[in-house]
Formats: C-alpha cells, sequence, structure tokens
C-alpha cells in the first residue's frame, strides 16, 4: 500500500508564545512527531483556520494585555473545537498560577505542559491527540472511498441492468457521480481503492471498478485536466458493459474457456459498442473505448485488428488499465498476481502496448504494491 495513501497527517501546533527562547526547547520536541510553528500572541486568526489542528499557548494568560491580544485566537480555537495546551510554570506562584489556569480553561485548555520541559512528559500529553487524528484520518479516508466506489457502482449498475429492465440511462448520470469518484483516489491514492472494492464487490463489477480506479489514478499521475480524468473515468466505467450480454457461467468458468465460449467473450466490445450507440448521448471517443479496448499496437488483438495509427491514446490507457487489473485480481481460473509482477508481464508484451505510456503507469503499480 502506499504510503502516502496511508499514512496519517501530522498534527499541526500554532505554538503561542511571548517568549521565544524559552519555548524553542518545547519546539524541538514537539517537532519530533509534530509540524510546529512558533507564532506571537497578535496573530491573525486565518493562520489558526489555515493549518492548526492544535494550539499550545505558552504565554502569561494573568496579563490583561496578552487577553486582549490572544482574542481572535481564541474565537478561532473555539470555533473549531481545536485541542489547546498551556504550558505552566509553578515558581509564578499560586495566585497567578491560578488565575491562569482559570483564564485558560475560557480557551478551551484541559491539558498543561509543565516548564521546564521534559520531553517523555510532553511526547506522552501528545500520544492520545495522535491516536485520535488517526483514527479521525482512518475515518474520513473510509468514508471518502467508500463513497467515491459505491458512486462508481451505482453508476455503473445503472448502465450494465439498464438494458435488462427497459430504462434508460443517460449520459449525464455517469457525469453526476464522476466528482466523488476522482475525490476518493486524489484525496487517498489507488491503495484504499482497491482494497474497498475487493472488500466489497465480485466478478465484472469488481474489474470495472479496479479498472476505473487504475485508469483515474494514471489520469491523475500524469496530472491531466479535471475534465480529462473525467473522461477516462466514464471510458473505465463503460469499457466492458457489454458482459452483461455475456452468459454468468462463461463469464465465471473456472476452467479453460472452449473456442465457441471464446468467440462468446470476443464478441463483448461490439454488444458494449451498439448498446450505447442505440441509447445514444455517449461521446465518440468513450464509444471508441468501448469497442477497442482489447485491441493491440501490432494488430493482434480484436474485434478489428487495428494498428498503432488507428489505436487512439485514450483508449491506450484504458487498455493498460484493463490488462493490469485482470492480470492483479483473483479470477476463477487462477489467482492473483503481485502488482509488480503483472506489470513485468506487461513488459514482456512489448510492441503490443504503448512503452511510453507503460513506463508511465509504472508509479501507479508501485502505488498499489
Amino acid at each position: 500500500m502506499i504510503e502516502a495513501a496511508t499514512t496519517v497527517r501530522q498534527l499541526h501546533i500554532a505554538l503561542i508564545t511571548e517568549t521565544p527562547e524559552r519555548t524553542r526547547p518545547l519546539a524541538s520536541i514537539l517537532s519530533q512527531t509534530c509540524d510546529v510553528h512558533l507564532l506571537p500572541p497578535a496573530i491573525d486568526p486565518l493562520v489558526i483556520d489555515d493549518f492548526a489542528s492544535c494550539v499550545v499557548l505558552d504565554v502569561d494568560l494573568s496579563s490583561t494585555q496578552v487577553i486582549r491580544a490572544l482574542r481572535p485566537t481564541r474565537q478561532a480555537i473555539l470555533a473549531r473545537s481545536l485541542p489547546s495546551l498551556l504550558v505552566i510554570d509553578k515558581s509564578i506562584g499560586e495566585l497567578a498560577l491560578a488565575e491562569s489556569i482559570r483564564r485558560a480553561r475560557t480557551f478551551g485548555v484541559r491539558n498543561y505542559i509543565h516548564h521546564p520541559f521534559d520531553a517523555d512528559e510532553v511526547l506522552r500529553i501528545f500520544a492520545p491527540m495522535h491516536d485520535a487524528r488517526a483514527k479521525s484520518e482512518a475515518s474520513s479516508r473510509n468514508k471518502i472511498v467508500l463513497r467515491g466506489v459505491f458512486a462508481a457502482h451505482r453508476a455503473l449498475a445503472q448502465t450494465i441492468e439498464a438494458p435488462h429492465n427497459e430504462s434508460s440511462f443517460p449520459f449525464e448520470t455517469l457525469e453526476a457521480n464522476t466528482p466523488l469518484i476522482l475525490e476518493a483516489l486524489d484525496v487517498w491514492g489507488i491503495g484504499p481503492w482497491m482494497e474497498t472494492v475487493r472488500r466489497h464487490h465480485g466478478g465484472t463489477y469488481r474489474h470495472s471498478l479496479l479498472v476505473t480506479g487504475f485508469a483515474v489514478a494514471f489520469a491523475q499521475k500524469l496530472k491531466m485536466r479535471p475534465k480529462d480524468q473525467q473522461r477516462i473515468a466514464h471510458a473505465a466505467l463503460l469499457h466492458d458493459v457489454g458482459k452483461s450480454f455475456i452468459p454468468i457461467d462463461i463469464l465465471d468458468k473456472p476452467g479453460k474457456l472452449t473456442d465457441h465460449e471464446m468467440e462468446q467473450i470476443r464478441q463483448h466490445p461490439r454488444y458494449g459498442y451498439d448498446l450505447l450507440t442505440q441509447h445514444g448521448g455517449f461521446p465518440a471517443e468513450i464509444l471508441d473505448c468501448v469497442l477497442h479496448h482489447h485491441e493491440l499496437l501490432d494488430g493482434s488483438g480484436y474485434p478489428d485488428r487495428l494498428r498503432t495509427g488507428q489505436i487512439a491514446d485514450l483508449v491506450r490507457v484504458i487498455t493498460i488499465a484493463d490488462i493490469f487489473s485482470a492480470l492483479v485480481e483473483d479470477r476463477p481460473y487462477r489467482q492473483s498476481l503481485p502488482p509488480m509482477n503483472a506489470f513485468r508481464i506487461m513488459q514482456d508484451m512489448g510492441n503490443k502496448l504503448d512503452g511510453d505510456l507503460l513506463n508511465a503507469f509504472r508509479p501507479v503499480v508501485e502505488d498499489a504494491a
């Protein structure tokens, strides 16, 4: 799984101080596990809003002047319910300490760091915050990815089931579900997408959802514009829609297909193309991907045995995602391959695939490993 997609983001700490020299040792300790910014009391609250996930106050809250300077910061802390802590020093005397603690509670402070600073104590205080953030990040990730996968499934299901229940599936329905797909892959990457698809889906649905994930992740690695990422997502979701006309006992057959069964399988691009053409409203480039995603650059593919100059770039992208997905999926007749093994098989296909695009696909493979 890719680290970027699964690593919990750091706590971003706004360390507000009147005395930077005194506070720098604390900043050094916190920097071992957190992103720390030393800030003065009179700070624009937008700075807190922009980055802070926690606020530490190393200030004299018995000072009316300091309280006045911190008023906007206090509002930002309370508005976002940010965890906040106060540095306390018993050397200031019991009365002043009690007043500082009383005022600290108006900032939502519920925990304290003692000065002089002890590294073990400081890290122990922040450990629960890291744990809470990890759980929050995991929950957020799961919700975003599930939304994306279920949006993809919803669009795919409507398309596959439409011809069998005589309902229509306008292209606008597909477009409406695409932003959630792009968001899930952009924010969390291909790893969580693969996990979610494998956990919730099987058969042709699983394959099309994985192809969509790999194709969109590829488009994002190539820094394609959002509009082009949407085109990739649409083509990937629809590429195998023709399989809805293939008997399930052939699609899921655990053994080798007969020549007749293989010929039926090879008809699915044409079935899908005819279906979408009949309903109308689907862009020509999407239809091209549905019909030609099994074409190979050397002319050995199907159904039209196209060669290099006849195969569009968008089709080539979908073909790479389709082959890779098939290799890393469990199939009735074999177990899935590790991503890098699958990639090496694709490299060995030589001039059947676009070599430049395949090399550019490698980062997606590494993310999936």
